[in-house]
């Protein structure tokens, strides 16, 4: 069933390529025969001459009066007059590899004229909610939505039958929709060259990307600026779980103005529901190309900041020794497990960046730390995951934090034994499909032999605490009324499978196949969208995701069953639709001070909607997944989002937490609650240790693996 399953998921992969055709009546994009997008019935020019009810209104349509089919492409022409002026339009239509490219150009003569709107829509053969806006829109974001409508956003025939978002708040510029006819999954995709809007009303005003539903058919739309948020026209996503309004962003056009807009459409047959947005994320990739690190801060001045800064955190006295999670101002002095605090991190990656600090007081600490935090307290759901050094006690217990704090602890207890632990499993029979689409097992990541010598560390109290707690939640997960709520308990499966090839017990196994098995029958289709990987949002988020790609590859790593593979690759693309593929151009503020470079960095999610550094801890997996796959996009990728993350670090090493990009902050501090002043601040003061702690972990990973890059 597995391998059939699979061969499902390949299908899924193999993009067809979109084709256009050009008549009096508009155009149509189609894959393999099929019409999968075409312009409205009305033209296939739209300009509203109002503006009502913060919304365009009163259009006019024109179809073309002139098309020139050429070798090279398809240059299309029309025009329309309004109560003011005329509009000359044209539009030339190219293949640009496997997507269409349209360049858009509106010329005006006439009469000076106010609130008019540009907009660019294109219709779907049947009606659709399956639409994916990158780190906006999820599937209509179900959970999350589910959890507080204010929240997220959302995109329902019920609740919302529209979306339209600025484009510097989307981190792969596509609205994608997925359909089924005939029973044919398909998927297609409007993509768009982002860029301010010009002769825009307000200050800092863009073009906006979205959909809509209406007349039974689901639309793809450009606009020159308008936003609806959860039904609500004028307003945009401003703060954690509030909007705020965003009104009148019209175009005021002067006689003689030149506008142009590019776009693309992509399109594909999908082998099965929940995987029509992969070849949008692959156009996005092939349209931006994001490979190139030229510029960006040096991987070894990286990880030399890191580590200087890491030791700052550092506490030790006769009771406890280990890193905090908050800087020195701030009231808490907690040392804490996972999520936010990752102090476990150190006793791991030390053991591979020694070239970069003092060996000697990184084996002490190494051994210090996880010597005090493999003492954490067991209780009914687990182990504690923080340590109050004012009070002396542990609290707090989440299975998120104990997952990924575990992990890293047996992350070190491997590198302290100096050997790779693997399992002893019969190997499977080699799948002849999966060889020709793949690369071979030469192709796997092996470990790069250090020149320094191997700490001499003492790891029984390290193993003592581990089995204790992979055998605890072992037996959690394998009970039969386990089922968590969210995603969260998907960073269990990593653990347990290096558990198991650390201590060779079966049960370990199992129960990380199950992790996978179980977040795979939920996650695959898309109908729940991988959600819940953080502690202070409850919605669809990069982190959900991240803890499905762990768990699949984790799975396949102690199987070599390519159908996990399969999985990790579906959850990786979810995550690379938050990672942000184009330079954003930046308004006045602490970014733009920095000559800030967004592309490699990641959303956060629908309900945070900032930039952070979050996506360089799973730059190694990335790297990894594109060995397996001989995919050299994401070992490109990998660097690229390693590296970029190495901006706005200071002369002490510290890096704050959420940047800004677009008209969102999470919180009000300073900006007296004004919308307009959101975009492009930067919140540097917000440095708890994870910003720190994943650049060692994701760096002694790509160290033991060999990366190309760490040798530059």
């Amino acid at each position: 069933m597995k391998r059939i399953i699979f061969l499902l998921l390949v299908s899924a992969l193999v993009a067809s390529g979109v084709d256009f055709k050009v008549s009096s009546k508009g155009v149509d994009f189609l894959d393999e025969g099929e019409v999968v997008l075409q312009s409205s019935e009305k033209g296939l020019w739209a300009i509203a001459q109002d503006w009502k009810n913060d919304k365009p209104c009163d259009f006019v349509y024109a179809n073309p009066s002139k098309i020139d089919v050429r070798f090279d492409g398809t240059i299309v022409e029309g025009e329309v007059k309004t109560n003011k002026g005329k509009w000359l339009l044209k539009d030339i239509y190219t293949r640009q590899g496997n997507v269409i490219k349209c360049v858009r150009r509106y010329t005006y003569s006439g009469e000076d004229v106010s609130k008019v709107s540009l907009q660019n829509e294109f219709f779907m053969p049947v009606q659709t909610e399956k639409i994916l806006i990158p780190a906006v829109v999820y599937y209509g974001n179900p959970s999350g939505y589910k959890n507080g409508p204010d929240r997220v956003p959302t995109f329902s025939k019920t609740n919302s039958p529209d979306v339209l978002f600025e484009e510097h708040r989307i981190s792969m510029p596509f609205v994608c929709a997925e359909f089924e006819k005939n029973g044919v999954v398909r998927s297609v995709a409007l993509h768009t060259l982002p860029s301010p809007a010009s002769y825009g009303n307000i200050k800092d005003q863009w073009w906006s990307l979205g959909a809509s539903l209406k007349d039974g058919k689901t639309s793809l739309v450009s606009t020159s600026g308008a936003v609806v948020y959860n039904n609500k026209w004028g307003r945009v996503k401003s703060l954690q779980r509030e909007s705020h309004k965003y009104p009148d962003t019209y175009l005021n056009v002067k006689n003689g103005a030149v506008i142009q807009k590019t776009f693309y459409v992509s399109a594909s047959k999908c082998g099965r529901q929940g995987a029509g947005f992969m070849q949008a994320v692959d156009a996005s990739l092939d349209i931006f190309q994001p490979y190139s690190a030229v510029g960006m801060p040096k991987y070894e001045d990286i990880v030399k900041a890191k580590y200087k800064f890491s030791r700052t955190r550092y506490h030790e006295t006769n009771e406890y020794a280990g890193y905090l999670k908050f800087p020195e101002f701030f009231r808490l002095k907690d040392i804490v497990f996972g999520w936010c605090g990752q102090a476990a991190v150190c006793g791991y990656s030390y053991q591979h960046l020694q070239r970069f600090g003092n060996p000697e007081e990184m084996r002490e600490r190494v051994q210090k730390s996880l010597d005090f935090i493999s003492g954490a307290e067991f209780f009914e759901n687990g182990f504690r995951t923080a340590y109050d050094t004012k009070t002396k006690k542990w609290k707090r217990g989440e299975v998120l934090s104990q997952a990924q704090g575990l992990q890293n602890i047996l992350m070190a207890i491997k590198s302290a034994r100096g050997q790779e632990a693997k399992p002893v499993v019969k190997s499977k029979a080699k799948n002849t499909l999966f060889d020709a689409l793949f690369s071979s097992d030469s192709s796997e990541p092996k470990q790069k032999k250090s020149s320094l010598p191997k700490m001499q560390l003492n790891t029984q109290k390290w193993e003592a605490f581990a089995r204790k707690a992979c055998d605890f939640h072992a037996d959690r997960v394998l009970k039969d009324d386990w089922s968590p709520k969210s995603t969260n308990e998907g960073f269990l499966g990593a653990p347990l499978a290096l558990g198991y090839k650390l201590f060779g017990d079966e049960k370990l196994k199992k129960a990380s196949l199950k992790v996978a098995d179980y977040y795979a029958k939920r996650h695959i289709d898309m109908r729940e969208v991988y959600w819940g990987g953080t502690l202070d949002a409850k919605g669809e988020d990069k982190e959900g995701a991240w803890a499905g790609f762990q768990a699949f590859l984790s799975a396949y790593d102690i199987t070599k069953d390519v159908v996990y593979l399969d999985y990790a690759k579906h959850a990786a693309y979810v995550m690379l639709t938050y990672t942000v593929v184009w330079k954003i151009d930046m308004p006045a503020g602490r970014l733009a001070d920095n000559a800030f470079n967004s592309i490699g960095w990641t959303a956060v999610s629908p309900q945070n909607e900032h930039l952070d550094v979050y996506g360089v801890l799973y730059t190694p997996q990335l790297y990894k997944l594109g060995l397996l796959l001989n995919d050299n996009r994401f070992l490109k990728l990998s660097e690229v989002m390693f590296r970029t993350c190495g901006q706005l670090v200071d002369e002490n090493g510290s890096q704050g937490e959420q940047m800004q990009q677009t008209n969102f902050a999470q919180h009000r501090v300073g900006l007296n609650d004004d919308v307009y002043s959101f975009r492009g601040g930067y919140v540097e003061r917000w440095t708890v240790f994870w910003i720190t702690a994943h650049f060692l972990n994701a760096s002694a990973q790509l160290e033991e693996m060999g990366a190309s890059f760490t040798k530059n």
